[in-house]
């Protein structure tokens, strides 16, 4: 019987939120304590608590944005400019709706996400937001409570609100229905049911939102009432997830007991396996290569030199070379983000020492000097590791593998 070759796509990047909106207040309803049932009477099932999620512009807005972030993720500190900019182009058409998912290795993001919906109750969310994410590196207990009062909040009521552990079991409803929806990482987004996940730049944002403003206005057209445009565009873009995001996001429906959330000690569990989707990851051919094509497992990286979890993920890659030797071969694809400004040209580099056998070593030179990636620094890299500037930088100027690290991209957006 012949052996198949697994192949597993490995996405070794770190990933930018996008998000926009006018941003404007909307405090979380209190639950309210229950009444006590007479002693004869059998109390019915609690009926699913409608979540009201934090959220910035209008109700009726033709463009929902549904934001699903962690507070401690770098990259989603980066997005304020880009939220800032899309508040400015939009001021009518679009909302945000802001969900939690704090990253079990980010210690501090669970705390942040509380103490942000804790402002949320008195109608300070989003003032919240923005410290957080202006001192991601600073996500302590005692600054909770310096923002708190920096923001105008009743002090006295925050600290009360961030030990109810109501909210914090709203921050982990929130995760449960990011998990129910896919979106296990941060950034992630929903525009009208269109997901757009990762490092995209503001005009891919704008594309969508644009499209679906004139998808509102087709919809307005029809007869469809405002306060249903949302609805209906969420389902009509999106028919496999579009009802389960207008059902957890909208109506407060309670997340499936299989969405991965924190246990009942408040310790993460892991992720249901996933043993059924099986992505076809197609090789162009002339990709680096480490091992032999007869491998029992192929590892597809898409990488960029200038994303420091990247270099992590490469030590990673090196233990799984020593420790599986030829049952491992590694493919390199490249996947340049868009605001790392140096990682295009220093993915043409490596490919420019394949020519010269020495892809694998400008490779390691590349990420272990990620600071030093500005065009007049990579010769020099180039001769460190022993190959005839004048031919590197020959392909460089004339960027012959320009479209070999394109192809790379459009690849990686295929899976």
């Amino acid at each position: 019987m012949k052996k198949e070759n697994a192949i597993i796509a490995a996405a070794a990047i770190g990933v930018l939120a996008f998000v926009g909106g006018r941003m404007t207040n909307k405090p979380a309803p209190e639950a309210a304590a229950p009444a006590a049932a007479p002693a004869d009477v059998k109390p019915a099932a609690p009926a699913a608590t409608k979540v009201t999620l934090p959220s910035a512009g209008p109700d009726d807005a033709k463009v929902t944005i549904i934001e699903i972030s962690d507070f401690q993720c770098p990259f989603c500190s980066r997005a304020a400019d880009t939220i800032s900019q899309i508040k400015k182009d939009y001021p009518k058409d679009v909302r945000v709706v802001f969900v939690n998912q704090p990253l079990s290795f980010h210690q501090q993001a669970r705390p942040a996400a509380i103490a942000a919906l804790a402002a949320h109750r008195q109608g300070k969310f989003w003032e919240m937001h923005d410290k957080l994410f202006a001192n991601a590196k600073e996500l302590t207990d005692a600054n909770f409570k310096k923002w708190a009062a920096e923001i105008g909040l009743d002090t006295a009521k925050f600290e009360k609100d961030l030990a109810d552990p109501a909210i914090g079991a709203a921050v982990d409803r929130d995760q449960k229905v990011a998990n129910a929806l896919g979106v296990r990482g941060t950034p992630g987004f929903f525009i009208n049911g269109v997901n757009l996940a990762g490092a995209q730049p503001i005009d891919a944002f704008k594309k969508v939102i644009d499209e679906q403003i004139q998808k509102a206005n087709d919809e307005l057209g029809k007869g469809t009432k405002a306060a249903d445009l949302n609805f209906a565009l969420t389902k009509a873009n999106n028919p496999q997830l579009g009802g389960q995001i207008v059902s957890l996001v909208f109506e407060g429906a309670e997340p499936p007991a299989n969405a991965a959330g924190p246990a009942a000690d408040g310790k993460r569990q892991k992720p249901p396996e996933d043993t059924n989707t099986v992505w076809k990851v197609a090789l162009h051919g002339d990709e680096p290569t480490k091992g032999g094509a007869e491998a029992l497992v192929t590892i597809v990286e898409y990488t960029d030199f200038q994303c420091p979890f990247c270099s992590k993920a490469r030590n990673s890659l090196d233990e799984v070379e020593k420790a599986y030797g030829d049952k491992v071969r590694i493919v390199f694809k490249n996947l340049p983000l868009d605001f790392h400004k140096q990682a295009f040209l220093a993915a043409e580099a490596a490919l420019c020492g394949k020519d010269q056998g020495k892809f694998w070593e400008m490779e390691k030179q590349l990420f272990a000097n990620q600071q030093a990636l500005m065009p007049e620094q990579l010769p020099g890299h180039a001769k460190e590791v022993g190959m005839d500037v004048a031919k590197f930088e020959a392909c460089l100027k004339d960027h012959k593998y320009k479209a070999h690290v394109e192809k790379d991209m459009a690849a990686a957006g295929k899976v």
